[in-house]
């Protein structure tokens, strides 16, 4: 069985570079805490758009498209819910409760929220040893956040090498993003309506 190409995982790959290419884009677009105070709004949600350095865009637009890989045909049109629910609770929570932070930028807070939507919709799909395997996956994600809050220390990358610094609450509400638009706690064992849906899926793969 081979995967399909996840387009909208593309479709935000290819909007990155756009921004990234188009000369003055991140002044419109950065996440910047004076100009959302202004009542500028749309920059909680292109903020994630915009990267410090092409090192940066290219590893978040290289983990992105891994992601969509695994998990966007499981995720469906949950996808864009999770995105644009992600994408706003990241950027407002991230300015919120780090006054320091004068502004946002990247996709890392998002891969993190799909990393847990997408693994726990799996989990949710599956049993035994495969729904432990998907649910470790999430535990291993939190870990690392952890690791980088409290420790303060970078565990793929130097923060120092992509042109900004990390932001490690910004990684825990891409987990909180992913998990509730998802439906939270529902993320249990596979309900009969998942089954047909998995089947319908294999039917057409």
């Amino acid at each position: 069985m081979t995967r399909a190409l996840p387009w909208r995982s593309l479709g935000l790959a290819v909007a990155a570079i756009a921004v990234f290419a188009a000369p003055g884009a991140s002044t419109w677009l950065t996440a910047d805490r004076s100009a959302v105070g202004a009542g500028e709004l749309w920059r909680l949600w292109t903020g994630h758009l915009v990267h410090a350095s092409f090192s940066h865009l290219c590893w978040n637009v290289s983990a992105l498209v891994a992601l969509g890989f695994l998990f966007e045909r499981d995720l469906g049109r949950a996808f864009w819910k999770l995105i644009a629910f992600s994408c706003a609770l990241i950027g407002a929570g991230s300015l919120v409760l780090q006054p320091a932070l004068d502004s946002y930028i990247g996709l890392s807070g998002l891969l993190n929220s799909i990393w847990v939507g997408g693994a726990l919709v799996c989990a949710r799909r599956s049993r035994g040893v495969l729904r432990n395997a998907y649910l470790i996956c999430v535990l291993a994600g939190l870990t690392k956040i952890a690791i980088e809050g409290f420790g303060g220390v970078a565990i793929f990358t130097d923060p120092s090498k992509l042109g900004g610094l990390p932001v490690p609450i910004a990684h825990a509400l891409g987990c909180l993003g992913g998990w509730l638009s998802i439906g939270g706690a529902s993320s249990r064992g596979p309900t009969p309506g998942d089954r047909q849906i998995l089947e319908a899926v294999d039917a057409r793969a």
